[in-house]
């Protein structure tokens, strides 16, 4: 029987509060990357992350795959808080990406949502990159308005973020959280995972699994390196975050974002 084996895990905040996190067991792995409503806070995604992941984590030891485990997670918070079952409006719910995997016999199940991310490196050199971008479509359109302002008004990228105009586009872009012409997110107003949502790979055939949150992208290529560590790595990206306190070299909506990354192998469970 195969397990995973957890070799280095890091989820620390950017700033006060991590709204990162991760959970794992011997048969599945799981990073996300939560967001806050930019409506309502009393529901915030520091809250939304721990509640799934507990209730996720005793789905997974039930046997549950991936599509049942995530609806069954949904049904019970929206039965468990129904003051947040019909809020009508996207905006108005805190959500999630992630990256979630489970081991089902000779394979490796994964399901991502959002922009995280996850980097298989097989046994023959090869590394697979899993990552949707319907996320990165909608916050690339938020950049580009932030650099024109830029260009044509002279205020540096962090000061566009105080404007109007900008967070009206990032309350728009919220609105198409799981809506017809939008992005699938991890939330309380998303529709049910299939099982055609679901990726597999052979498990003989991998020799380590990365997963990443979207505040490790600016250091994404590092990943691929032999003897990687995550320590090392995080205190990279803090470093040429503050070298790049102007935002330009890595455009992005925070000097500091919530970084969390999981890097993991395959093993039997007689192998060590």
């Amino acid at each position: 029987m195969n397990r995973i084996r957890v070799l280095q895990e890091l989820s620390l905040p950017g700033a006060l509060r991590n709204e990162d996190a991760v959970a794992h067991g011997a048969g599945f792995a799981a990073l996300l990357d939560g967001a806050t409503s930019l409506v309502r806070t009393e529901h915030d995604a520091v809250w939304f992350t721990r509640c799934f992941l507990a209730l996720y984590r005793t789905a997974m030891e039930a046997g549950l795959d991936i599509p049942a485990a995530v609806n069954s997670v949904i049904a019970r918070m929206r039965e468990d808080y129904p003051e947040l079952r019909d809020l009508g409006k996207a905006e108005y719910y805190s959500s999630a990406a992630g990256i979630l995997v489970r081991l089902n016999g000779e394979e490796l199940e994964l399901f991502a949502i959002g922009d995280c991310t996850a980097l298989l490196q097989y046994r023959d050199g090869r590394w697979e990159r899993i990552h949707k971008d319907d996320v990165d479509r909608f916050d690339d359109q938020v950049l580009d308005q932030m650099r024109q302002i830029h260009r044509t008004e002279g205020l540096s990228l962090p000061e566009t973020m105080a404007l109007p105009a900008v967070r009206e586009h990032l309350l728009k872009n919220r609105s198409l959280m799981n809506q017809p012409g939008g992005y699938r997110i991890l939330s309380f107003n998303m529709a049910p995972v299939t099982q055609g949502e679901i990726l597999r790979f052979p498990v003989g055939e991998l020799k380590r699994v990365v997963l990443f949150s979207d505040g490790f992208d600016s250091m994404q290529e590092r990943f691929y390196a032999d003897g990687i560590d995550l320590q090392d790595l995080y205190q990279q990206l803090r470093s040429f975050e503050r070298q790049d306190s102007a935002l330009e070299a890595f455009p992005r909506f925070k000097l500091h974002d919530d970084a969390s990354a999981i890097l993991f192998d395959v093993v039997s469970a007689e192998g060590g």
